[in-house]
């Protein structure tokens, strides 16, 4: 019988085991591994392994290797580089998402794309819906640390930060265009799709939004103690902001021209001050 190396997991799963007893996947206790101890090696982190060329991650307590047999439920496994499967699965979404939409994207694009079986999406994300919602936090932090953090940053007066956000939202919403059309907001898209069908997809959106515009009202917190503006409600004019960003947005998507950010940013000044007479 030809042999092979197998990997075993000694704690909540199991990849194979020598008899055949289990298959991928299953979830067998460690007291129930009827393998002899000398043959193992144990570990405590997290393991991944490479079944057959497919990366597959393993959630186990500790590990066991084995010289398998053709008789074994799998064969050909070896340790492999740590599984980035649910990464990709998250990189598609936010890709075939922000591009298409929400209904226009099966599990089996997303799979396809991500070169990911069904087994392995269904054993990290539910459901598309849980995907999309970890492609919404993806894109968040993709945002707050691309363009927000870097256009709010305390280095220039806190008016000023209102213009280079804009002036930095052109170059970044164009860079992020796709077979020369430029993509909009994602979570205003989604939400235009979704809030209606989906009230977890509205919440975790307004939570989003929420977050983003924390930014703004930061900057007008600094304005007013910088005494470049007068009293105003910081939460209303955020939010009045805010909304008109979502505007700005929408129209450079119609227009097709990252030009529209640049043109509308002295209006978020005047907006400011409109909200301080």
């Amino acid at each position: 019988m030809q042999s092979h190396l197998g990997v075993v997991a000694s704690g909540d799963w199991v990849v194979a085991d020598p008899a055949g007893r289990w298959r991928f996947g299953d979830v067998v206790p460690a007291a129930s591994h009827p393998w002899p101890r000398s043959h193992s090696e144990r570990g405590e982190s997290d393991r991944r392994v490479d079944i057959d060329g497919s990366i597959t991650h393993l959630r186990v307590r500790g590990q066991r290797l084995y010289n398998l047999t053709d008789r074994s439920t799998i064969l050909g496994a070896t340790v492999g580089k740590p599984s980035n499967a649910k990464g990709r699965l998250i990189d598609s979404a936010i890709h075939l998402l922000y591009a298409g939409s929400y209904g226009s994207v099966s599990v089996n694009d997303l799979c396809t794309h991500a070169e990911v079986n069904k087994g392995s999406f269904y054993h990290f994300f539910p459901s598309k819906r849980d995907l999309a919602l970890a492609a919404l936090e993806a894109q968040c932090e993709i945002f707050s640390t691309g363009l927000f953090d870097q256009a709010f940053a305390t280095d220039i007066p806190p008016l000023e930060r209102f213009t280079r956000f804009f002036t930095l939202a052109a170059a970044f919403h164009a860079e992020r265009a796709v077979n020369g059309c430029l993509l909009g907001c994602p979570f205003g898209n989604l939400a235009l799709e979704m809030t209606t069908q989906d009230s977890v997809i509205r919440d975790t959106i307004r939570d989003v939004f929420g977050r983003l515009r924390s930014y703004f009202e930061r900057a007008l917190e600094d304005a007013q103690a910088a005494d470049q503006i007068g009293e105003i409600d910081v939460r209303a004019t955020a939010r009045c902001l805010f909304t008109y960003l979502e505007g700005v947005c929408l129209m450079s998507k119609v227009d097709n021209d990252p030009q529209v950010f640049l043109e509308m940013a002295p209006g978020v000044i005047r907006l400011i001050t409109q909200h301080g007479d």
